[in-house]
């Protein structure tokens, strides 16, 4: 219900905030005409922030939206690392066709704990005055490891997807 000046006659003083209303009656100074203070008065303490439902609504709706999102991101990147891993072994099998075509065919020996340390270091200096075919030794994403066994480069994969690591060691 909306408070009722007792006497239109009587002069009241309204605080809002920082601003002080003086009412006659219905009459309002510092308002358009035609408002009285107590309309004034019941907008403005009627709303004043959000309430708890929707808030709760807005939260609810953001949690489902990430519950949606997350898993196909998650999905992307396990996409990203594989496609990462073809692509650079892929790129190093390339450069030891090239260093085989400098060298008469002939490929560096297996050597070190997955057979490419003598591979790398043959890729990475210069050769006979010739750029390297390799600026640095190539990086796999984790999980992935190089396997040279003199003749082929792989890659084989340790990691929670069972089917990379039955599927990379063919690639």
């Amino acid at each position: 219900m909306r408070p009722a000046f007792k006497n239109n006659l009587l002069r009241r003083f309204v605080w809002i905030g920082a601003v002080r209303c003086a009412t006659i009656g219905t009459q309002t100074f510092g308002q358009s005409p035609g408002r009285n203070a107590e309309d004034f008065i019941m907008r403005r303490s009627t709303r004043r922030g959000f309430t708890l439902i929707e808030i709760l609504t807005v939260v609810i709706i953001l949690g489902i939206l990430a519950a949606l999102v997350v898993p196909k991101m998650t999905g992307f990147m396990s996409d990203a690392t594989t496609s990462a891993a073809r692509s650079q072994l892929s790129a190093v099998r390339g450069q030891i066709e090239m260093y085989k075509l400098r060298h008469g065919g002939v490929t560096p020996l297996a050597s070190g704990a997955n057979g490419t340390d003598e591979l790398w270091n043959a890729m990475t200096t210069p050769d006979g005055g010739q750029q390297p075919l390799l600026q640095r030794t190539p990086v796999l994403p984790n999980g992935y490891t190089w396997f040279y066994d003199g003749s082929r480069l792989f890659v084989d994969y340790a990691g929670p997807d069972t089917m990379l690591v039955a599927e990379a060691p063919t690639w």
